[in-house]
């Protein structure tokens, strides 16, 4: 499966790491099961090794609306996403500028590296 979920033992972190050639179904399932039991306030999406050529804004701006519709069952979270690959980013970058016009509960960041996307989903301090 594309979309592998785990969840960080004694943590309030689950981790989506998208693989390969991912469909837009495949995103919102994971989305879906992750709201389905009791989401965690951090959430990181590793698109390291996910294939992107094949996404249109039309499918970014889906999955924002859904995901910002689910994201109000977990107010004051964090969401990061890595895309160190050109595209990958863009795209990312897309997501959370519709993110930022679709909802208020959830801050979603984009990061080229995994390493400054923990350090921003770890923070204590508001940033």
């Amino acid at each position: 499966m594309p979309v592998r979920r785990t969840r960080e033992d004694g943590e309030e972190f689950t981790r989506l790491n998208v693989t390969g050639h991912v469909l837009a179904e495949e995103m919102h399932e994971a989305l879906e099961e992750f709201y389905a039991s009791e989401p965690t306030k951090l959430l990181l999406y590793d698109m390291s090794f996910a294939e992107v050529w094949h996404i249109t804004p039309d499918m970014v701006l889906d999955f924002v609306r859904r995901a910002a519709r689910l994201g109000a069952r977990r107010p004051g979270g964090r969401t990061a996403v890595v895309a160190p690959g050109d595209l990958q980013f863009d795209l990312s970058m897309m997501s959370q500028a519709f993110h930022a016009l679709e909802s208020k509960k959830v801050d979603l960041r984009v990061f080229r590296s995994q390493e400054d996307a923990l350090s921003w989903l770890t923070d204590k301090v508001s940033g």
